[in-house]
């Protein structure tokens, strides 16, 4: 079941197709990533309650390149949704990333993990040091 995030979606076409426009996905993004609301784990902290799909992730990497870079979008999200982001950032396994990039069929066979990784860590703190300093 997903979340509906949009009661009216921008809808562009794209090749006659009718799609969300990139803004409404990428916000669907962070809202999967971070979730729609905090949780608080056993030892009483504050964590992201998204779902943890590298394919998501992904996503978001290509959406921070070729729509809006990922510090500015962030900015214009719900508080709640840039906690959880923080929170996701600091707490997913980069390893298992990797691992998970193995499986997944991509355009670009020539995709680094580790470049993803080090763009989406530098466009977090870039985020916290611009947004929540």
């Amino acid at each position: 079941m997903e979340d509906v995030v949009f009661k009216k979606p921008t809808i562009q076409k794209f090749d006659g197709i009718p799609v969300y426009a990139p803004q409404n996905i990428y916000l669907q993004k962070i809202m999967a990533i971070a979730g729609t609301r905090p949780t608080t784990d056993e030892l009483g902290r504050e964590t992201a309650s998204g779902r943890w799909e590298s394919r998501d992730v992904l996503d978001m990497y290509y959406l921070s390149n070729e729509v809006t870079p990922l510090h500015k979008f962030l900015a214009s999200v719900p508080p709640q949704q840039q906690r959880g982001m923080v929170q996701w950032y600091r707490s997913y396994s980069r390893q298992q990333f990797k691992l998970d990039l193995l499986d997944l069929n991509l355009y670009d066979q020539n995709l680094d993990a580790s470049a993803v990784i080090a763009y989406l860590d530098s466009e977090v703190n870039q985020f916290v040091k611009e947004t929540l300093n």
